[in-house]
């Protein structure tokens, strides 16, 4: 009963000939919509317990297909009027999304948009929507209408240049089917007027205001020389109102810019901002530095430079959690009479010295106890270099010992008479043997001060 009233309910909105069906718990829809409000109620969810099975609507039919692209104060873009299918609509709102992007506007879209048929068949429903969007990138505030055929523009033209922009696109890059209807734009002085270069991989890109095509021209030449690798991405657009020596400014600062992975420098007024990244960190000091001397007299600058491999800052409240955390867990513990690390504690060790370079204003004590009474001492390690040392004088008084014992054997066949004083001499030698070695003194303590 509930899926039966849920179909006529819906009926009544219908042109003759619809048909709705129930086939258990599935519910089917076929006819003509009368009005937006019968072609939305058609697409509502069904009751609980139902499911929907064809739904095919056709939206209503309108003597006037109208398609409206409004500018609003904030930037934004409100689309209104008919759309032709659901599908057109996720691509209207697709488009505009890239209109807003390009003009770096952070405010969004909003869909007041509602489907119907009547739009004229030799009218592409994709080419009228872009058509409008490029006129509504073309200004501040206003709108874009198309109307009875024809598509006009109205409102506060974003510039100078774009009032010949509009007039030429209605003009000569119409879709086909679409009537040139009014350029009705109002031109007001650009505020705030910016000026960017942007530095990317493999490109330069030069955005804003210039006051004319001669410092198009001379700016763009001078970021041709300064940038041999780069593409230059020329998207400046022409206006009055630039301050004396904009261009000359702009031209000093690419020499700091260029040094930079990536950046931007954006001019306001007589203001100058350079950010972005640098590869080291006294490049990075170097670019700030440079910039100042760059900056011609009564123009201001400030820098924002960070380094890639720049370690992160800390405040003192952060980095006593963090310490805890990274020990949490992990006492450093040696054994009496021993400094030596254990295997498991370096993983800590690392992580502690890293959280340091990110705690440069803090200080870091390390606190211990001694070792126990009556531990011994740490027995002192061999360096390397002393054992090689020490192992080529052995040798070298093993080689001594076995010629001497050689010539010793030779003597005696040769000079029978010469036994006696041979083993006066290897008495002499068993008793220097028999001496112990004298104690070596040990080094005298060194003292830090």
């Amino acid at each position: 009963m509930e899926g039966a009233s849920y179909l006529v309910a819906r009926l009544g909105g219908f042109a003759p000939g619809a048909v709705a069906s129930l086939s258990d718990t599935t519910l089917s829809i076929r006819g003509e919509a009368l009005d937006p409000a019968a072609y939305a109620a058609g697409q509502d969810a069904p009751p609980q317990g139902f499911g929907l099975g064809a739904i095919e609507i056709l939206p209503p039919r309108v003597d006037d297909f109208r398609f409206v692209v409004e500018r609003r104060p904030d930037g934004g873009l409100t689309l209104g009027g008919n759309v032709v299918s659901e599908a057109a609509r996720a691509e209207a709102l697709k488009m505009a999304g890239i209109v807003l992007a390009n003009t770096g506007m952070q405010a969004g879209v909003d869909d007041a948009m509602r489907t119907a048929r009547g739009l004229d068949p030799a009218i592409d429903p994709a080419a009228l929507t872009k058509a409008a969007l490029r006129l509504a990138g073309l200004i501040r505030e206003g709108s874009v209408r198309f109307e009875r055929g024809n598509l006009s523009v109205s409102g506060t033209a974003l510039d100078e240049e774009a009032v010949g922009e509009a007039e030429a696109a209605l003009r000569d890059a119409r879709p086909a089917g679409i009537g040139a209807g009014t350029v009705s734009l109002e031109v007001r002085p650009v505020s705030p007027y910016t000026t960017r270069i942007r530095r990317d991989s493999g490109s330069v890109t030069l955005s804003g205001y210039l006051p004319d095509r001669a410092a198009r021209e001379s700016l763009n030449a001078a970021l041709r020389l300064r940038f041999l690798r780069e593409a230059i991405v020329d998207r400046s657009r022409l206006s009055s109102g630039a301050r004396p020596g904009l261009v000359a400014a702009l031209t000093a600062t690419l020499g700091p810019l260029s040094t930079l992975a990536s950046g931007e420098i954006a001019v306001t007024g007589r203001t100058m901002q350079l950010g972005g990244e640098s590869l080291y960190a006294e490049s990075a000091r170097r670019t700030g530095e440079d910039l100042r001397r760059a900056v011609p007299p009564g123009w201001e600058s400030t820098v924002a430079v960070t380094t890639r491999d720049a370690a992160p800052a800390y405040d003192a409240p952060t980095c006593a959690r963090l310490f805890s955390e990274r020990l949490a867990g992990h006492t450093l513990r040696f054994a009496p009479g021993s400094s030596e690390l254990k295997p498991d504690f370096y993983p800590v060790l690392d992580a502690v010295a890293e959280l340091v370079k990110a705690c440069r204003a803090e200080r870091v004590e390390v606190i211990g106890h001694l070792d126990p009474p009556g531990a011994k001492p740490p027995k002192p390690e061999t360096l390397p270099e002393a054992k090689a040392e020490k192992d080529k004088a052995d040798k070298a008084k093993a080689d001594k010992a076995k010629t001497s014992s050689k010539e010793k054997t030779t003597g005696n066949d040769k000079a029978p008479g010469k036994v006696a004083e041979a083993g006066k001499a290897a008495d002499n030698t068993k008793a220097d043997k028999a001496k112990p070695a004298p104690t070596p003194t040990e080094p005298p303590p060194c003292r830090l001060r």
